[in-house]
């Protein structure tokens, strides 16, 4: 028998918390273990979404059938991920045009449902002893690149991949205070590295929200009797935030020289006390998008030497 093209793989359904490779929740993997695609019905919220993961792995699966390892480079990887993830999404594209275009609906359908079948339950304990290095994953992240210092703070630009969208969304970025090295405390950037943002965390800091306590979760500084006390100084107590922040929670594996309490976050002028700043409107997308994704959020912060 000849074969011809690629040959299929078999997709199967998983519904975990488990961690992909490089310690990221995931939205698919697909494994040179088993040679399956494992769709994870955790953080997939509608047909589109499960159908973008499908896509995406299998052309994951054609990478592997022409030889890949997935033992290349992180920046290489990253750069197949976000083909892989182009391929998937336009693969769900042209099903939800057919749906439209012959009067069946559309893609959009959601749940809220987590399938908990024992053929489910099968497929997350085989996907908890995979070695996750020989795969790779589906996943939204953030990319940060910062360059130059010009005196004041060092600028930069911020990449947000988001489901469905083939192209990120470009945002201009400040990090720092006066001061151009990441080692220095409440001065410097951002240190380089990879970080984790918690959607739960995200809060929002418009003003008067933060006065009547709206939308805050647990945001310290919502507190009334803070604003009361603080009196006419509240405005600069309360720093320039912007309409939204969210913290960055680096991995074991960066090292911010002891510095804590970096977010990513608004604000109206250049520059932050080493938190990335996204500047001020029409960013405010930002924060739902954040809030929109059920699953933690790879940031990687650069440096253009």
């Amino acid at each position: 028998m000849i074969e011809l093209g690629y040959k299929p793989i078999e997709n199967v359904l998983i519904a975990t918390t488990e961690l992909g490779r490089d310690g990221y929740q995931i939205k698919g993997f697909f494994s040179l273990e088993t040679g399956k695609a494992y769709m994870n019905d955790f953080y997939n919220n509608s047909n589109a979404d499960l159908l973008t993961t499908a896509g995406t792995e299998t052309q994951r699966a054609i990478d592997a059938q022409e030889g890949s390892k997935f033992d290349q480079s992180k920046e290489y990887r990253d750069a197949r991920s976000e083909y892989s993830q182009n391929f998937g999404s336009n693969i769900a594209s042209y099903a939800d045009f057919a749906l439209y275009f012959t009067g069946q609906g559309s893609l959009s359908t959601g749940s809220n449902s987590i399938s908990t079948s024992s053929q489910t339950l099968a497929n997350n304990a085989e996907f908890a002893g995979l070695n996750k290095e020989l795969g790779d994953n589906s996943i939204n992240k953030i990319d940060v690149l910062i360059k130059a210092f010009d005196g004041k703070t060092r600028f930069g630009t911020a990449y947000f991949y988001i489901d469905g969208e083939q192209q990120p969304r470009v945002v201009r970025v400040t990090s720092g205070n006066e001061n151009p090295d990441p080692k220095q405390k409440d001065k410097g950037p951002t240190p380089a590295g990879t970080y984790t943002i918690d959607p739960a965390k995200a809060q929002n800091m418009s003003l008067i929200d933060r006065i009547l306590g709206r939308d805050q979760g647990a945001n310290e500084m919502s507190n009334v009797n803070l604003f009361l006390k603080k009196g006419p100084n509240i405005i600069s107590s309360y720093g320039d935030w912007g309409d939204f922040r969210v913290i960055l929670e680096p991995i074991t594996t960066t090292d911010t020289f002891g510095r804590t309490q970096m977010y990513l976050h608004g604000g109206e002028k250049d520059g932050s006390a080493g938190c990335i700043d996204c500047g001020e409107t029409p960013n405010q997308w930002i924060l739902k998008e954040i809030r929109d994704t059920t699953i933690q959020i790879p940031v990687e912060i650069k440096y253009d030497k």
